[in-house]
């Protein structure tokens, strides 16, 4: 998929796998390839003014459970970091 879409830009050396759409919200799956970490930082670009406040974001795993606390959006933009070869699933509410 490519890296970039009406409102989100992947940056990093991640690959976005996926990218649907839930009962929930979106949900987004990326995949890191590479033999170390590596940082990767999602941008929401052109969501209507505010909304960024109500964005939410949390890891969840194949059968759409969370795993761990609520992750933090700043300024529109959520940093993760992904291990070698795993697959992260982020389920994105408030879009």
């Amino acid at each position: 998929m490519p890296t970039e879409a009406g409102f989100l830009r992947v940056q990093g050396g991640v690959v976005l796998t996926s990218l649907r759409q839930t009962d929930a919200g979106l949900e987004v799956r990326l995949f890191n390839p590479e033999t170390r970490v590596e940082r990767a930082t999602l941008c929401f670009t052109g969501l209507p003014a505010g909304s960024e406040k109500t964005l939410h974001a949390q890891r969840v795993d194949f059968d759409h459970r969370p795993l761990g606390d609520e992750l933090k959006i700043e300024e529109g933009q959520l940093s993760i970091s992904i291990k070698p070869k795993e697959i992260v699933t982020l389920a994105l509410a408030g879009i």
